[in-house]
């Protein structure tokens, strides 16, 4: 029987953090526990890094952190026996850029034209009178040229993402369709995306929790720093005994994302209810706690033990150069070289 492929990546950009954690990792990690026979491809997009230009040793830091922090989540949790999981480098798989040039090939300029992150550099400069092409690098502009290779190298029936990558998967549709018509192939199956519906959770400050803003909460963070975060988010007068409301403050944002559906429901009966402030706050921070501290012992074991994590991605990369061989062999046979 063969298995049901998913694919997805993240860049290395520095610690994860609660954000980052519940939007983009713990829905694989459910996807893992919650289905049957599938193959989940999971990688470090180091090369899709170089777009933004980060200093040598930051990268490799940051490489280094996201290895360690994976290896934490993914080996802490136990799923489904009928499935797989690979966590690998984007850049230990050179199949990958030999591919990504024969799609390159047969991908229409306009489509990339079109790329959110090429426009939007584009049309800032237009909007400050300034050359279109001012600081406007080909790394941007071929990005969904090189997430397409990504994609199809493992023949993925699926990627898990955000709206905002939805273009992604329509520019990559249009490249595997090219190709099967010039040469009368299947070999490029049709990607279905799986949004994620996943909210934005708070930073600090309550805006987005973004490194950008510089409000996030790293997962592997102190025991006193999560405390803070709960604790210093602000609430209005109403005392304990009175009703309290999910629009009153976003300690019921925090636990809708954390907690699901379920859990949810229990602590709006808490608010309304008329627990206390300080006694949702307790909730909200046992719960979380819960949530992510089963993962510091093996976070710091691995942070000083990082051989052991070379070792782990080294054996999944020898599989995954194995499969993305093969793929790359018959692409090669297909067009002619």
């Amino acid at each position: 029987m063969n298995k049901t492929i998913y694919l997805t990546g993240i860049k290395p950009t520095g610690q994860i953090h609660l954000g980052n954690y519940f939007s983009v990792i713990k829905p694989i990690l459910d996807l893992l526990q919650e289905k049957e026979n599938i193959d989940v491809y999971f990688f470090i997009a180091d090369y899709h890094a170089l777009t933004s230009h980060i200093n040598q040793e930051n990268l490799k830091s940051n490489i280094t952190e996201l290895m360690v922090s994976l290896s934490t989540i993914f080996y802490q949790n136990q799923f489904n026996d009928s499935n797989n999981l690979y966590l690998y480098r984007q850049s230990k798989i050179p199949q990958i850029f030999e591919y990504y040039w024969i799609l390159s090939c047969f991908t229409a300029k306009g489509f990339l034209n079109r790329g959110h992150a090429y426009k939007s550099l584009v049309d800032n400069n237009l909007s400050n009178s300034k050359d279109p092409d001012k600081g406007v690098f080909a790394g941007v502009y071929n990005y969904p040229t090189l997430q397409a290779a990504d994609i199809f190298i493992l023949n993925t029936d699926y990627v898990p993402i955000g709206k905002d990558q939805l273009q992604h998967i329509e520019i990559a549709n249009e490249i595997g369709n090219k190709i099967n018509y010039v040469y009368g192939t299947d070999h490029f199956k049709h990607i279905e995306d799986i949004i994620i519906e996943s909210e934005i959770l708070p930073g600090t400050d309550g805006n987005k929790m973004s490194k950008s803003y510089g409000n996030t909460v790293n997962l592997m963070c102190e025991n006193g720093e999560l405390k803070k975060y709960i604790y210093k988010i602000k609430t209005n007068f109403k005392e304990e005994g009175e009703a309290k409301f999910p629009n009153e403050s976003i300690l019921s944002t925090i636990a809708r994302i954390i907690g699901g559906q379920d859990w949810y429901n229990y602590y709006i009966i808490a608010m309304q209810n008329g627990k206390g402030w300080k006694e949702l706050k307790d909730i909200l921070y046992n719960k979380l706690r819960k949530e992510v501290l089963d993962y510091h012992v093996l976070y710091n074991y691995y942070k000083n033990n990082t051989n052991e994590v070379e070792v782990l991605f080294h054996e999944n990369e020898k599989e995954v150069r194995k499969k993305t061989d093969k793929r790359l062999k018959k692409l090669k046979n297909i067009v002619g070289v």
